[in-house]
């Protein structure tokens, strides 16, 4: 596996009113997969762009973690999305969406939601069909509340 960027591109990037974003991806059997966005020169401040750094990297650490099957953006004290799972169901808590749970793109599932109970909004980037098959299952076990 090796890490790989594009070419970074000046955008129009929310209140900031513009950023540099560079794409970095993983590259497997001749595949790129997008992992995310590393956003700079927003304008913000120097410890902006240098937290921007720092999630990226924990990010690139997190996935060679995983063995490039799945990366956490955010899950509360929960790297791991069966760990998260687990945890709602031993709480006997609920999940909350918005839609749907997974939301497809070309070389990956973002599995998102938030809890019930709990404030702990969650993102996890599956890029293992068998993971992602996994969590499927899981989920239809799991309580659910679901808002429109």
């Amino acid at each position: 596996m090796k890490i790989v960027k594009d070419e970074t591109e000046r955008r129009n990037y929310g209140l900031a009113g513009s950023a540099d974003l560079t794409p970095y991806y993983f590259q497997k059997s001749n595949n790129k997969h997008f992992i995310c966005n590393l956003i700079t020169a927003t304008g913000d401040s120097y410890h902006t762009d240098k937290k921007h750094r720092h999630e990226m990297t924990v990010r690139i650490i997190n996935l060679r973690h995983n063995n490039y099957k799945f990366i956490c953006f955010y899950g509360g004290k929960f790297d791991n999305p069966f760990d998260l799972i687990k945890w709602v169901t031993e709480k006997d808590y609920s999940f909350q969406r918005h839609g749907g749970f997974f939301e497809t793109s070309e070389s990956f599932v973002d599995f998102h939601g938030n809890l019930q109970e709990y404030s702990n909004a969650f993102m996890f980037r599956i890029y293992d069909p068998e993971i992602l098959s996994q969590l499927k299952k899981k989920m239809k076990t799991q309580k659910v509340i679901i808002y429109y």
